[in-house]
């Protein structure tokens, strides 16, 4: 293009400097990777040597073994950060080796000595030890690992140990990470450990909310309808907006699990539970957990629409708001599951309305989608004839045909 007088040689350089740039960051993401990965293998194999070995060594040698791999990881933590030219491969795969060799040095120490403690126990002594190697390393996949591991705290804390309690203390620990990954939303906004990160964290508050039960699981329904209302509502925001669907993982939590939350709740057996809830029962930790969540969520709307951003608010994200009337009339009556029916239609009429405004096939499909799984899920409910059933599937089966017709129809025509 240069010896044809397309472009000059000033816009030569700058585009073969772009494309430099280019390789250059994908190879150091590369390293990056492999690093880690190297770094996660190696340490697995030196427990694997050691534990081969484990029975015909002292005790002394059993405890020398246990925090050799960990202050090699302080090691090359320490090279990592003294090194002129600083590598991120270098910090992140270090910083992950003594992730790992903390918790095996933990664990070999208690085996050696038979220090007595719970799997709960352990696994918040090594996350509280993992903070530090996350801020001073600024370590993404430190920040992986740990949102990991306080999701298994969590977990065993509220579900897997008798008796179950409340796991507060993951609220703590998911509050020590926040600081890290804000920061990394400000300065970086996109990348693939962020992206990883956009996903962990609500995938972990979606399974650990579950644990903060007490005695009325039922009004945990209000709860994930509120957080998943509340993760919609996140994925609105500047750093989330302008990220691609599979990178903004509150966006597909938050839409998704309304989605299947609704669904499931068109059946009239999934609110049997709530219309006989008394109302000594309503009154617990889950009406209290579902409350902070709706006001939030709420709250959030308010500061969207004060900013500016209320446009982005659609008819979707006040799914939350609109199952509070919802759940308070499943208390006392047999017609919610009929109104979810509804509600989910009208969801689905929301999203062929968007996409054939913005002439956009996918929310045209989504929309048509949603209709399509109600009648599935109606098509297995035998309160409803065999007729009804050939009946609605035959209209929903016509509507993606028309609906698609007309679209790229109007698009051709368009371009015409």
């Amino acid at each position: 293009m240069l010896d044809a007088a397309v472009i000059d040689q000033s816009t030569a350089e700058r585009i073969r400097a772009h494309y430099a740039a280019d390789a250059e960051q994908s190879g150091s993401r590369l390293m990056m990777a492999l690093g880690i990965l190297g770094a996660i293998i190696t340490g697995l194999g030196i427990i694997l040597i050691v534990a081969h070995n484990w029975d015909d060594l002292s005790r002394l040698t059993k405890t020398i073994f246990a925090f050799v791999p960990m202050l090699l990881g302080q090691g090359l933590c320490v090279f990592g950060l003294l090194r002129k030219t600083p590598s991120r491969g270098l910090h992140e795969s270090a910083a992950a080796f003594t992730v790992l060799a903390v918790g095996a040095c933990i664990s070999l120490v208690s085996q050696i000595y038979h220090i007595d403690g719970d799997l709960a126990s352990f696994l918040l002594t090594w996350m509280l030890l993992t903070l530090p190697v996350l801020y001073v390393m600024q370590s993404s996949a430190t920040a992986l690992l740990y949102v990991a591991g306080i999701t298994y705290y969590g977990c065993q804390y509220g579900y897997f140990e008798y008796p179950r309690q409340a796991p507060y203390g993951y609220l703590l620990l998911m509050a020590g990470v926040l600081p890290f990954y804000l920061r990394k939303l400000k300065r970086e906004k996109t990348g693939n450990f962020l992206s990883f990160l956009n996903w962990f964290i609500p995938i972990s508050l979606t399974i650990v909310l579950g644990a903060f039960s007490d005695n009325a699981e039922e009004v945990l329904l209000l709860g994930y309808m509120s957080l998943f209302g509340l993760f919609s509502l996140i994925a609105l925001l500047p750093p989330f907006a302008e990220a691609k669907p599979r990178n903004n993982g509150y966006g597909m939590l938050g839409m998704g699990g309304t989605l299947v939350l609704l669904l499931v709740l068109t059946y009239e057996e999934m609110w049997s539970e709530v219309w006989h809830l008394s109302m000594t029962r309503l009154w617990s930790l889950e009406l209290l957990v579902a409350g902070l969540l709706t006001l939030a969520g709420t709250a959030l709307i308010l500061r969207l629409r004060h900013v500016g951003m209320g446009h982005r608010v659609e008819p979707q994200h006040y799914m939350f708001l609109f199952f509070v009337p919802l759940f308070v009339l499943g208390l006392t009556t047999n017609v919610s599951n009929a109104v979810t029916n509804f509600l989910v239609l009208y969801l689905g009429i929301v999203f062929i309305q968007k996409g054939t405004k913005a002439n956009h096939l996918g929310w045209l499909n989504f929309g048509l989608l949603i209709i399509a799984m109600l009648a599935a899920c109606r098509f297995f409910d035998d309160r409803i004839t065999f007729a009804l059933r050939g009946l609605m599937f035959i209209m929903v089966g016509a509507g993606f045909f028309v609906a698609n017709y007309k679209l790229i129809k109007a698009r051709r025509k368009n371009e015409e």
